[in-house]
């Protein structure tokens, strides 16, 4: 388990995300390991997409810095665009810094997951 994301909730999250801010996948994927991974692992990920202009993936890798301690990947679909889809749908609702945070957390859970089975 990542210490940091103990008891994480989209509460807290939301204190990260600008409300005037524009956020891609990518995006929120970087805040996900400003949050929680920031003590061993690099925050900017290494990205890559597998897709094309009807659907895809964006797989985002965060590199350790510390021995004996895995990489971390996350990933994310999309439709249409790799800014179309869910992100699309959160800027056209009044909720956006929920649906936003709802995100990151679902990522940091995923991060969470992916340690956890390694130890």
């Amino acid at each position: 388990m990542i210490k940091n994301a103990k008891g994480i909730t989209t509460k807290y999250i939301e204190q990260f995300i600008d409300d005037s801010e524009y956020y891609s996948y990518e995006d929120l994927h970087e805040l996900a390991a400003q949050l929680v991974l920031k003590d061993t692992h690099k925050t900017t990920p290494t990205v890559e997409i597998d897709g094309d202009s009807w659907g895809g993936q964006i797989f985002c890798k965060f590199t350790s810095k510390v021995d004996g301690i895995p990489n971390v990947e996350t990933t994310d679909f999309y439709g249409s665009c790799s800014v179309c889809d869910t992100l699309e749908a959160v800027y056209e609702h009044d909720n956006i810094k929920n649906d936003l945070a709802t995100m990151v957390l679902h990522i940091i859970q995923s991060m969470s997951e992916q340690l956890e089975s390694e130890e």
